[in-house]
């Protein structure tokens, strides 16, 4: 009797985790497709920032306890899984196997250097090896950024948020957080002449979903605070969607502090190339806290470029990774 009472247990755990498995993957798909709102948030955000392999740990217990249920219902666990695998976000670059690479090719950067520089000689190292030409810093003093950047490049720097370029910089305007309530800047947006051509850069920093959650728990299941900072992080990424709207060429480079599932994401940015997305290899992951690792550091480009490289940079001692693209100004039509 005991056994057989065991038994029945283990075969509602296994199927009971088989249907989360579903479940699982169903949210992950909504994900994709799911307009931006205060409440989808409160699903949104824990599914793209949680590590991405806990899907799969609910199929663990089948494969222990029943296997046979994997095999009666191998079409449904089959597609599931296919979404787990879209869910990791596996990079193959595919879309650069059809650039035209006759303009001029631009080495660029991102990186959030998190108050400081810890191993310079790193920086200093990748801006040689990878002949970078521009560079977004966010986080970063004037002082620090100066111990890296190569003699000759112009610096601009408004408090913490910095652009370096082997080009004149042309400073247009910038967006600061102070009408939101916050500090420090959502973005700076400048122009630099590349031959005969002006382009348009925008380095932008944009807020952490992480900020609403620590409110969250210091203030004992408020749900105000996460949808006050869902809302602003709305609210950002829409001021600076509308500001660079008619901008072009534009490269838009910085920390997103999201992932390119968000909602937030895909109504703001999602018009534009992705370099990794286009033509990284890997998960990419930029941002590394614990055994959390996500990609919320991106370079985009509008149609004026080609994307032929992306890749993630050597560690500097941030818990950000820097990301480095290589993209072409495409000739003027």
């Amino acid at each position: 009797m005991k056994n057989l009472n065991k038994s029945l247990w283990l075969s509602v755990i296994a199927k009971t985790s088989l249907y989360f498995f579903y479940f699982s993957a169903l949210l992950v798909v909504l994900c994709t497709i799911m307009p931006w709102s205060t409440l989808w948030s409160l699903v949104e955000i824990p599914l793209l920032f949680a590590p991405r392999w806990w899907l799969f740990l609910l199929l663990l217990p089948v494969v222990i306890i029943d296997r046979s249920l994997i095999i009666k219902q191998w079409k449904g666990v089959l597609a599931a899984i296919f979404i787990a695998f879209f869910y990791l976000n596996f990079q193959v670059p595919i879309g650069n196997l059809w650039v035209n690479s006759t303009g001029q090719s631009l080495s660029i950067m991102s990186v959030n250097l998190g108050g400081g520089i810890e191993i310079p000689a790193l920086m200093k190292e990748q801006i040689v090896n990878e002949q970078l030409v521009l560079i977004a810093f966010q986080e970063t003093s004037k002082i620090e950024a100066k111990k890296v950047v190569p003699q000759g490049w112009d610096l601009h720097c408004i408090g913490q948020t910095c652009l370096a370029s082997a080009y004149k910089l042309e400073y247009v305007n910038g967006q600061s957080r102070q009408m939101l309530g916050g500090w420090g800047q959502l973005g700076l947006l400048y122009q630099l002449q590349i031959n005969e051509r002006k382009i348009y850069v925008m380095n932008l920093h944009l807020e952490t979903p992480r900020k609403g959650y620590e409110d969250f728990q210091l203030s004992k299941l408020n749900f105000d605070a996460m949808f006050k900072n869902t809302e602003q992080r709305y609210i950002e990424s829409s001021i600076i969607s509308s500001w660079i709207e008619n901008k072009t060429p534009l490269i838009i480079l910085g920390d997103f502090n999201m992932p390119v599932e968000s909602s937030i994401y895909r109504e703001n940015f999602g018009q534009y190339q992705n370099a990794f997305n286009e033509a990284g290899f890997g998960f990419g992951f930029t941002k590394h806290i614990r055994m959390l690792s996500v990609r919320i550091d991106h370079i985009l480009t509008d149609d004026s470029f080609s994307i032929l490289e992306a890749k993630i940079g050597t560690d500097v001692g941030s818990d950000h990774s820097p990301i480095l693209a290589t993209v072409v100004l495409n000739e003027a039509l």
